[in-house]
């Protein structure tokens, strides 16, 4: 449609926000269900490397999907949206190869409302306190990170730095990503999640420390690199372990209700950035931030739910 609107040249503001609108919420409604129907597709011990190669994968887009769009947007305004008509159709083919089962109800099951299921969801959430703690340390770190990010994107440029340096930053923060979701696996199988949980939070918090007091570009260029490469870490460490901890008939009420909370969460993150930057300045940022890591390494250290995750070995041998 917006290929459409581009072509005729009848795009208004309007119609771009609703179509922004309506893109959302397809992308929300549709966000959790990987990660639903992963067990399903793995075996168990597989599930770290698949979360593993995910990690990555969505490192990989959101580092070259930007530089590519501006590239085929500069070729001619539509043909990023044209291509975007074939990744569709791509994604629709690869879909149809999925195992039938995964898209078979139960017909006896009777219908449940949209809220029910959040209900059950949030529930279910409430009653597990190891499903809390391991969901609060990733809100904590994804939106720490998301928060810092931004916050070094405006304060770039708010000081004049250039277009190029922020694209700079955003390019190496995406090598970061790509980095550590090729080695989150194989660095799980040798740490103790509590071990590789607690480290990640603590170095990202030494990091934005450093952040919060440095003003030359190589060095913000050096610790985006290294601030990013944890974060896949934390994911693969607890993911997995929270799959399983999830009863199978509830895991795709759970994981929405957990990620209506991470959109929110994650929105709010952004807005904060932005208020306490222009109030305080990126050091007060960057050093809140790295409270709030400092916070989450103490209580991946010490939590019990952190610390029953089980070895890999434990895994594979069970």
């Amino acid at each position: 449609m917006l290929a459409a609107f581009i072509v005729t040249d009848v795009l208004s503001l309007g119609l771009l926000a609703a179509l922004a609108v309506i893109q959302g919420a397809c992308s929300g409604a549709l966000g959790s269900v990987r990660h639903t129907v992963l067990p399903d597709l793995v075996e168990e011990d597989e599930l770290g490397e698949a979360v593993a190669r995910m990690q990555t994968r969505d490192a990989v887009i959101a580092t070259l999907g930007p530089p590519l769009g501006g590239v085929l947007y500069g070729i001619a305004p539509v043909v990023p949206f044209m291509s975007n008509v074939v990744l569709s159709a791509m994604e629709w083919a690869f879909t149809t190869r999925l195992p039938r089962r995964l898209g078979t109800l139960d017909p006896e099951r009777p219908t449940e409302p949209l809220r029910a299921a959040l209900f059950a969801g949030f529930g279910w959430l409430r009653r597990s306190r190891a499903a809390q703690t391991l969901l609060l340390l990733g809100l904590i770190g994804n939106c720490a990170v998301i928060s810092l990010a931004i916050g070094l994107n405006l304060h770039l440029q708010a000081t004049g730095q250039g277009a190029w340096r922020v694209g700079v930053v955003d390019g190496v923060a995406g090598i970061g990503l790509v980095l550590g979701g090729m080695l989150a696996h194989r660095v799980m199988v040798r740490w103790p999640a509590r071990e590789l949980i607690a480290g990640a939070m603590l170095t990202m918090a030494v990091i934005a420390s450093v952040l919060a007091v440095t003003h030359s570009f190589r060095w913000m260029v050096g610790l985006a690199l290294f601030l990013f490469m944890p974060v896949p870490t934390v994911a693969v460490a607890a993911q997995p372990y929270l799959l399983g901890l999830i009863p199978d008939e509830l895991r795709g009420r759970v994981l929405t209700a957990a990620g209506l909370a991470s959109l929110v969460f994650s929105s709010s993150a952004q807005a904060l950035s932005g208020l306490v930057l222009d109030w305080a300045g990126f050091e007060a940022l960057a050093g809140g931030v790295a409270v709030l890591l400092l916070l989450a390494a103490a209580v991946g250290t010490f939590s019990d739910a952190v610390r029953n995750i089980p070895a890999p070995d434990a895994e594979s041998a069970g």
